[in-house]
């Protein structure tokens, strides 16, 4: 934890399980594991904001959403998400 002036940040490890479903992802009791921090601004001893951020990407891989970094499946999904603008500025061309 650190704090300046009206700013604290807050660092932490997450661990648990995924038991809720999750922007529409089904609960499979998957363990999950990853770090984060929370900025907050404090004005007259009160939160003010709190931001959170954390590996988004490392989340969903967790809970299978995405595929394991470096595998088959990830290397056929970027490089589909690669082609895009490739195909997208041929069609432009026509």
């Amino acid at each position: 934890m650190a704090e300046a002036g009206n700013d604290v940040l807050v660092h932490w490890h997450l661990t648990g399980r995924h038991v809720g479903t999750f922007v529409g992802i089904a609960a499979a009791g998957r363990r999950i594991e990853f770090e984060g921090f929370d900025h907050f601004v404090i004005a007259d001893g009160k939160v003010v904001t709190n931001m959170v951020r954390y590996d988004q990407m490392e989340f969903a891989r967790q809970i299978k959403l995405l595929p394991p970094d470096g595998s088959i499946a990830d290397r056929a999904l970027k490089a589909a998400f690669n082609a895009k603008p490739v195909w997208r500025a041929i069609a432009r061309r026509r």
